[in-house]
């Protein structure tokens, strides 16, 4: 039997997690009690005490083809742990902390 190798594991992961993704502009703040199991320590972001997820960098983005021609800022994160049910929550996470920032959640094979 043939392995898949990581970057068709990492496609099929991305398409299982991101299918349930609801409709554009629906995705939610988390509440109190969702915001509980989240803390982040230097660049480290840690759900339930358990890391998730790493801070890279930011960027700023100027698309002149958005419909207000501003200048975005986007928070560029790479998950390390294997668990697809936190990539939608990480986003929500960060969502909550930054909301008007795009955020960019990357999967790095070094952490794998």
């Amino acid at each position: 039997m043939r392995t898949l190798t990581f970057s068709a594991l990492a496609v099929a992961v991305a398409i299982a997690v991101f299918s349930f993704i609801p409709e554009k502009g629906n995705l939610t703040s988390l509440n109190n009690n969702e915001l509980k199991q989240w803390s982040n320590r230097n660049d480290s972001i840690f759900r339930n005490d358990s890391i998730v997820a790493l801070f890279n960098h930011y960027e700023y983005e100027y698309n002149p083809n958005h419909k207000h021609k501003v200048i975005l800022y986007e928070l560029c994160l790479t998950q390390v742990d294997d668990e697809p049910d936190n990539t939608i929550d990480l986003i929500r996470y960060m969502h909550t902390l930054h909301p008007t920032s795009k955020v960019q959640i990357s999967f790095d094979r070094k952490f794998n």
